[in-house]
């Protein structure tokens, strides 16, 4: 009998990533002015667009109808709240020229009707200008362009727990951390043990994600640090899409084609389901809401998830979930022996999957507890199992520590494993 690990549930995930976003203000505005008027070297990697004409907040209604819609279809991601936006002021404390009311309404709706879809992460501090933490004066260098590269893991740990912070003064413990633009392009290695240690620090995470990079060819999300004996990683998820909907900027529309065509059988997203890895969007609040406030790239992602939501063989994941996953996969062990299967692993994960071959026909018991034994058509679920072509399927959640699998045709006894398989 061998073990082989598979997909949640047998299934692909997917997931829905928002950038830019923060309670009340548009984030595109400053950014663009900042770039052109303040910072002159980074114009190049900004388009000359007429920020003036971007509204200057994105109203609690349009997050509103955003959070009704994503609990409505299912839909499951990440959700980034900028903690200082362009350093206009804290959200834990006041942003200028916003009734505290309205800034509280806008949290609200984050805390209460986003969170529960959606992980909640800082793009760092200010999504501009670096922060002095002493003094919180603005540097004249860019979190993205030209501070992070020289910045040791320690000095980037204390920036991100200041962000993590900042958060969880509003009630948001965060469960990990989204890149502003290049943020931390001098090395992922240092950016992994900064978001693992700030994570720790401020939320308890043992096990924590960042979002920095995009790829066109199917990759698996990354664990770049693992401390397996801890039980411990950071793990970088990785977008399969750029920004089709609205563009970061608010002024480019963009085609669901590019995603799923309308019969389903092409577009990036559909490349990526087929290669059986996860198929995560990456796409920017401002860009939803439009540069003249129409809502039309909100639209084009509403098409995109209505044509996923009619595919078979997909899972809407928050990217917390799929992080944790992967970094199981990672220190997870299987031992197959003759008479079941025992399971080792230092990370707890929820329907952790995988094909047994060579599996007899009998029973499989965890504890006193027999497994559900699901017909062809069923969908896998935590604590049962299914036979197919290619071998007996066992869905179960995974416990920190040992646990055992025993086949049997009534309440097993004491069992002993032969063989191991690392996963």
């Amino acid at each position: 009998m061998e073990a082989h690990l598979e997909n949640p549930r047998g299934l692909v995930p997917i997931s829905l990533i928002l950038d830019d976003s923060c309670p009340v203000l548009n984030l595109t505005r400053p950014w663009i002015r900042d770039c052109w008027d303040i910072a002159p070297p980074h114009r190049g990697q900004t388009p000359r667009v007429p920020w003036q004409e971007l509204p200057e907040e994105i109203p609690a209604d349009f997050a509103r109808a955003f959070a009704d819609w994503a609990g409505k279809e299912g839909v499951k991601g990440k959700f980034s709240v900028v903690p200082m936006p362009a350093g206009l002021g804290r959200i834990d404390q006041s942003l200028p020229g916003v009734p505290a009311s309205r800034l509280e309404e806008w949290l609200s709706i984050i805390r209460d009707r986003i969170h529960p879809s959606f992980d909640l992460t800082p793009e760092m501090i200010t999504h501009t200008f670096a922060v002095d933490l002493g003094t919180w004066r603005m540097l004249p260098r860019m979190e993205q362009y030209d501070w992070t590269p020289d910045r040791t893991a320690e000095e980037l740990t204390e920036y991100q727990a200041t962000a993590l912070t900042l958060l969880r003064n509003v009630g948001i413990a965060a469960e990990g951390v989204t890149s502003p633009g290049g943020y931390a392009h001098g090395g992922l290695d240092a950016y992994a043990q900064a978001t693992l240690d700030s994570s720790l620090a401020v939320n308890g995470l043992g096990v924590t994600f960042f979002f920095k990079e995009v790829e066109s060819v199917p990759v698996p999300p990354r664990v770049h640090l693992s401390r397996p004996e801890r039980g411990q990683a950071a793990v970088s998820v990785i977008a399969c899409t750029d920004d089709w909907f609205g563009n970061w900027t608010g002024w480019d529309l963009g085609s669901p084609d590019l995603c799923i065509t309308e019969d389903l059988q092409a577009g990036r997203l559909v490349e990526w389901i087929r290669a059986g890895q996860p198929a995560i969007i990456c796409s920017h609040w401002p860009g939803y809401y439009f540069h003249d406030g129409s809502g039309r790239g909100f639209d084009v992602c509403k098409e995109v998830v209505r044509r996923l939501n009619r595919l078979d063989g997909v899972l809407w994941m928050r990217t917390s979930e799929i992080a944790r996953y992967w970094a199981a996969r990672e220190v997870a062990a299987v031992t197959c022996g003759p008479d079941g299967v025992a399971l080792a692993s230092t990370i707890a994960c929820p329907a952790f999957t995988f094909r047994l071959t060579g599996a007899p026909d009998l029973p499989l018991w965890s504890g006193d507890e027999p497994l559900g034994r699901l017909s062809p058509a069923e969908d896998l679920r935590p604590g049962t199992v299914q036979r197919r072509n290619d071998g007996l399927w066992v869905c179960a959640d995974l416990q920190e520590g040992d646990a055992r699998l025993t086949f049997s045709e009534s309440r097993p006894a004491e069992w002993g494993g032969t063989r191991r398989q690392q996963g």
